[in-house]
């Protein structure tokens, strides 16, 4: 259940956006280049690899 992630975003000027999402126990970092990847698909990777775990 996605109501369960907690979201912080760290941005450095002129670098990759870092996303962490939580699942319960279970915290990933997905990394964002500008423009590769999208806020909604960072959140399918993080909770493909969380869910892999």
């Amino acid at each position: 259940s996605f109501s369960q992630i907690s979201i912080a975003t760290e941005s450095i000027p002129e670098g990759p956006i870092c996303v962490h999402f939580q699942i319960g126990l279970f915290k990933e970092g997905v990394r964002l280049t500008k423009g590769r990847l999208s806020f909604k698909s960072a959140k399918k990777v993080a909770a493909e690899i969380i869910e892999k775990k």
